[in-house]
């Protein structure tokens, strides 16, 4: 027994040091030059393409035709060898975390036969080495405990556990690690570095997955090896205790209700409730069901999940089934997990979607004879800048896509997010390239209340917004559901929802623009004008004999022509 703590933080040190060199050999810049070039090269063998047959060609339609192959074979390749990458190194930690998790649930149910002495009470009084005091640190201020490690062992009532520790610590030295490549050689291979993150969220995700899957089956196959109805039973060696006590899940009544910790069927708790309900936490539920039930529901369910039969509410996709603990750990905050990875990605996505807006209001100058220079109203963005817009807010929706673009789902908030910056910036932009007419509107109007100059460009300019407000509440289908049409996903349907509701925003913001900067200073100056006719009306009340006029009453007289005029020009 004193030289069990010591083997069993040797095997966890170990374990670390194999994600580490996972971790080291896929984030490192000779591997991603490698991947890069092996793209590259695969791309042109793909198209028969050698760089002699490209010095040949003259033709600078067979050139732009040739360039644009290649570069969507490469960006195909990469995206494959990139999957592959990142798959690699998932796996790699995959195991050394299930090694560690297993590592706890020997110690956790196994005891000394002399002493009847558990073996994890035996580790838990050892101190935790200095190489997991970082991990120590973060979970005890995670639970709002003190900042300092204290030099104690380990709380097997709390959350800090071998598996904790060592997944902490691996997510401490991961952040460290994609923070020095992000630096490397002046920040050269952010571009690069950047793009990995859709494929390396995938991959974790995945890798999470079948970590979960892999203990719910060793859980569930070593509940009860008697075969009885309780969950407490002893280990094959005894002095065993409850796994789900010692793994951080608690009570077994808890959050399983009543009917889960008080039925006797047989198998213990694991027989009685899915293994969703307890081992994995709703990210989407938690984070959008408070702001968007009622628009997220489907099927009877709430937080998108569908309803079965028997009133069980199963998730529908993997967006809303992960470790909740250990995919938050992962996804990081700060300079820890894929967190500066994930940063880097959503600069360079906003960059991608911000670049045409410095195309859109260009500012028009035109010079008299005199070499005075007049004032001009900006030009308007054509229906190629918004084509080019929509394309690339689909093309970045569309990296969310497994398929299309090798991320996952889970990313499509973030990436909305991102379409919702874009298009406030270029709200901005729209607002300055109005005529400025003022709150009153009335250079909107000529004398006789036709529309003026200022007034049809500021219209134009509200079917612009127009436009891409329309082709922006297409996105989400055009990205996810359509490409699949005729067939039906329902993971597909949620993330086109989920992008939906993180896309309205943007519609009010551009509904906001119209309303406050053309519709309301337009509406200001007709009424206007209508209230210079309404005025006439007491003079035909009270001054005019209408008793011995023939002609027609005074809107007919005095409003018809200009309501005729106002639904003419204006409202149609």
């Amino acid at each position: 027994l004193g030289e069990l703590p010591q083997a069993a933080w040797s095997a966890v040190a170990q374990s670390l040091a194999t994600a580490e060199k996972a971790a080291s050999q896929f984030f490192n810049p000779g591997s991603l030059q490698r991947l890069n070039e092996t793209a590259v090269s695969e791309a042109k063998f793909a198209l028969d393409v050698s760089d002699a047959v490209a010095v040949g060609v003259t033709e600078p339609n067979q050139k732009k035709t040739l360039g644009e192959s290649l570069e969507r074979a490469t960006m195909k390749k990469l995206k494959i060898k990139r999957a592959e990458a990142a798959s690699k190194w998932a796996h790699a930690v995959g195991d050394a975390a299930f090694k560690v998790w297993n590592l706890h649930r020997v110690l956790a149910r196994k005891s000394d036969a002399s002493t009847r002495q558990n073996f994890l009470e035996v580790v838990s009084k050892a101190p935790i080495p200095e190489k997991f005091q970082d991990a120590e640190k973060q979970i005890r201020s995670s639970e709002g405990g003190a900042d300092d490690a204290g030099g104690g062992g380990i709380d097997i009532r709390s959350s800090l556990s071998l598996f904790s520790l060592f997944w902490n610590q691996m997510c401490i030295l991961l952040g460290m690690r994609i923070q020095r490549l992000l630096k490397y050689d002046n920040g050269k291979l952010v571009p690069s570095v950047s793009a990995l993150y859709p494929a390396v969220r995938a991959a974790a995700l995945d890798m999470l997955g079948n970590i979960s899957d892999s203990m719910q089956a060793g859980l569930a196959a070593g509940d009860d090896p008697s075969g009885g109805a309780s969950s407490n039973a002893c280990g094959i060696l005894g002095g065993s205790t409850d796994d789900s006590f010692f793994m951080g899940y608690g009570n077994i009544g808890e959050g399983l209700g009543n009917t889960a910790a008080t039925d006797g069927s047989g198998g213990g708790f694991l027989a009685c409730a899915a293994a969703d309900s307890w081992t994995r936490d709703s990210m989407y539920s938690n984070t959008m069901s408070s702001n968007n039930s009622d628009a997220l529901s489907a099927g009877g369910g709430s937080g998108g999940k569908m309803a079965f039969p028997g009133g069980q509410q199963k998730s529908i996709s993997k967006i809303s089934s992960v470790i909740g603990s250990e995919w938050k750990i992962l996804l990081g905050q700060g300079n820890c997990g894929l967190y500066p990875l994930q940063r880097t990605f959503l600069e360079a996505s906003n960059e991608r979607l911000c670049a045409p807006l410095q195309y859109l209001f260009p500012v028009d100058a035109t010079v008299e004879e005199n070499g005075v220079a007049l004032e001009v109203l900006p030009i308007l963005p054509s229906r190629y800048d918004l084509a080019k817009i929509e394309a690339n807010i689909r093309e970045e929706l569309t990296i969310a896509d497994p398929r299309q673009g090798g991320g996952e789902l889970g990313m499509t908030a973030m990436i909305s997010r991102n379409a919702v910056e874009m298009i406030e910036k270029m709200c901005a932009a729209a607002k300055s390239a109005t005529s400025n007419a003022g709150e009153d509107g009335y250079s909107y109007l000529d004398h006789d209340s036709a529309a003026s100059e200022l007034l049809i460009h500021d219209m134009k300019l509200a079917g612009v917004i127009h436009s891409l407000s329309v082709s922006l509440k297409k996105a989400p289908e055009n990205a996810f559901v359509i490409p699949y049409r005729p067939a039906q996903s329902a993971q597909h349907e949620e993330a086109a929802r989920m992008c939906q509701i993180e896309l309205q925003p943007a519609q009010q913001k551009m509904h906001a623009l119209v309303l406050k900067c053309i519709l309301s200073p337009l509406c200001r100056a007709l009424n206007a004008r209508v209230s210079s006719s309404l005025s006439k009306m007491h003079l035909g009340a009270y001054l005019e004999d209408t008793t011995e006029s023939d002609s027609g009453g005074f809107v007919q007289t005095h409003l018809n022509s200009l309501y005729e005029k106002i639904a003419t020009d204006h409202i149609s």
